[in-house]
């Protein structure tokens, strides 16, 4: 009798005490952080959903790590201006999950925040946005089209790993670096470079993004592309290119392609860019400007 008692007291006393750390408010559960309010998970949440920008009188502006991963019945989300973390995982696994509206002020994507969304078919990151990281949209294999903020300055390794279906990505003159295998696996056709040529990415920037070398660059945003290394102006990069650099350097009288010449991008066509076209034929790990 004495035990149970004992239990009874410890359990009145723990029903008393007050729990401030996390909370909900219909759907939605959150806990408190520095005052304001991190979304930590869902409660049966599906369809077309906003993120509430306060709870229970609280500022939302974050969402946790892992907070909607797996949830397969969410098809778009809006994410509100005062939201300025989107966590590692948050929406990892949200197979369902065809609309993404990011809202300027957020200002970093976590881990695998959006990785396996296999139904997202395209992503703008607003200019405030300055950090995503790794995995961020891997896997994502219906996306189409990225459209990267204007305040990064690099994108994570393997940010759109395996995303096959990518066809063009509009990049930034910010962007000074590209980490290892950011589009791994990817279809990319086009990438729209809001800097000019001369204004190289970082000397390791395409390291295991071969997808990245034979894509048109449309620098300065042009919508004229340009494939580097297209000698002879076919839309691929072959040995009949090998060939066509050799004789122009061999002044024969031939036609080139002259946008593609300059392979290196040093401001002058010779013999270090038929090396580096035979380098890139070979399967050596080089840059193709």
């Amino acid at each position: 009798m004495k035990k149970l008692f004992c239990v009874l007291c410890a359990v009145t006393l723990f029903l008393l005490l007050p729990i401030p750390q996390s909370a909900a408010e219909g759907e939605f559960c959150y806990r408190i952080e520095d005052g304001n309010a991190c979304l930590s998970a869902s409660n049966g949440v599906s369809g077309k959903i906003v993120i509430p920008s306060t709870v229970d009188g609280y500022a939302v502006t974050a969402i946790d790590d892992w907070a909607f991963e797996g949830n397969c019945d969410i098809e778009s989300v809006v994410i509100p201006k005062g939201i300025l973390k989107i966590g590692d995982g948050a929406f990892s696994g949200c197979s369902g999950l065809k609309s993404v509206v990011i809202e300027d002020g957020v200002r970093s994507i976590g881990w695998d925040a959006f990785s396996y969304c296999t139904n997202l078919t395209e992503i703008t990151l607003p200019d405030s946005v300055a950090t995503i990281g790794g995995f961020a949209f891997c896997g994502c294999t219906a996306l189409e089209t990225v459209r990267l903020s204007g305040g990064m300055t690099a994108i994570a390794g393997f940010a759109f790993e395996k995303c096959e279906n990518l066809k063009t990505v509009y990049i930034p003159a910010g962007i000074n670096s590209i980490g290892i295998s950011a589009f791994a696996d990817s279809g990319i056709s086009d990438i729209y470079y809001a800097a000019d040529k001369t204004k190289r990415l970082g000397i390791n920037t395409f390291v295991g993004n071969r997808e990245v070398y034979s894509a048109a660059w449309h620098y300065g945003n042009s919508q004229k592309g340009m494939l580097a290394g297209d000698v002879n102006g076919d839309g691929a990069l072959n040995n009949k290119d090998l060939t066509r650099l050799f004789q122009y350097l061999s002044d024969w009288d031939i036609i080139v392609n002259a946008d593609a010449l300059d392979i290196n991008a040093d401001g002058s066509v010779n013999n270090r860019d038929l090396t580096r076209l035979f380098q890139y034929l070979s399967d050596w790990e080089v840059e193709m400007f």
